[in-house]
């Protein structure tokens, strides 16, 4: 039965490729499991397929025996349509590599610096950096340092430029879309995502509670040496912190670690050499026993994870070296934001 539908389906496939090629209007099956073809003008039989086929209606020496009756019309079809899949194959890779190796420019800013960017899948080149500082609030000056860049590349080499979602950029970017209508200015999306994080942070309450004594918490067994010590002890030397170049990513990744050493957590505050040392008795220590111990504490880290978690992966995402394609970002933004609806639900 298996093999029988195995089969059907080679024979159907075979149908339709027979169908889409011109060289089986001269060709046809003599053994079709064995895959041999019959030349329909010389009755020569030979194996391997279509594509070999060809050779012998094109005659070319050294490949199969020539048809000696193939006519000039048809090794003529069959040639263009051979040159043509050619093209198409090259002008393909082409394509790709232009996409993969755009030489065009691409400024990227920051608070810090405005840069000029060689875009290239596996170099960059800055050609202008400069201190801003001290004026990045000023969108006329950035405005001005664009310009200074466009006129050093050539506008004609420059197809995109990104930056934060401040004010000053956006008004600067505007100015500068208005003055070149053939540029076009894109905020940066990590940029947008970590203010999302940040108002998300300062606005729900069980995310700044959870926050707020985390923080504590964290602080106070990296403040305490002995402390530390028996959390160690506990996990194998682990670390609970871990530092990101991103404040808010930050934030998340501290309440997930405590997630993660729940367990830990809870014994480290509950067992003897906790309850015999010196911290056992101070009521610094007696909080944050209470705050391992708490059930609304562990549910408030669980939630904001869940909120802020989707929005991290898209800043990691969009923070990579290499960069993902735009269509890919938006469908992940999108998700992103579909996620963090459902789970705002639960505020």
């Amino acid at each position: 039965m298996f093999s029988e539908s195995v089969n059907e389906a080679s024979t159907s496939s075979t149908d339709v490729h027979e169908g889409r090629d011109m060289a089986w209007e001269c060709a046809e099956y003599d053994n079709r499991k064995l895959r041999r073809i019959k030349c329909k003008w010389c009755s020569h039989i030979m194996s391997g397929g279509i594509n070999r086929f060809k050779n012998h209606i094109l005659q070319i020496k050294g490949k199969v025996k020539s048809c000696p009756k193939a006519t000039p019309e048809m090794m003529k079809k069959i040639n263009d349509k051979k040159k043509e899949k050619i093209e198409k194959q090259a002008n393909r890779k082409r394509i790709d590599r232009i996409y993969n190796e755009d030489m065009s420019i691409i400024l990227e800013e920051s608070d810090d610096e405005v840069v000029a960017v060689e875009s290239m899948e596996t170099k960059k080149k800055k050609l202008k950096m400069s201190d801003v500082r001290e004026i990045t609030k000023d969108a006329e000056y950035i405005h001005k340092l664009r310009n200074e860049v466009i006129a050093k590349v050539g506008i004609e080499n420059i197809i995109q430029f990104i930056s934060d979602n401040g004010s000053n950029f956006k008004a600067a970017g505007k100015a500068l879309m208005k003055e070149h209508p053939t540029l076009f200015w894109t905020p940066c999306a990590a940029h947008y995502i970590n203010l999302v994080m940040k108002d998300l942070s300062e606005q729900i309450p069980r995310i700044i509670k959870s926050l707020g004594r985390a923080k504590s918490l964290f602080s106070y067994i990296y403040n305490h040496g002995a402390v530390l010590t028996m959390f160690r002890e506990l996990t194998n030397n682990s670390e609970l912190h871990r530092s990101t170049n991103t404040q808010f990513a930050t934030q998340y990744y501290t309440l997930s670690s405590l997630l993660e050493y729940i367990h830990d957590l809870q014994v480290l505050f509950v067992q003897e050499k906790w309850m015999k040392s010196k911290y056992a008795r101070t009521s610094d220590g007696h909080r944050q026993m209470a705050t391992v111990s708490s059930n609304e504490f562990w549910e408030n880290v669980t939630f904001s994870c869940q909120v802020l978690g989707p929005l991290v992966e898209v800043v990691r995402m969009a923070d990579t070296e290499r960069k993902p394609f735009m269509g890919y970002v938006y469908e992940v933004v999108s998700r992103c934001k579909e996620r963090t609806e459902e789970n705002l639900k639960r505020v």
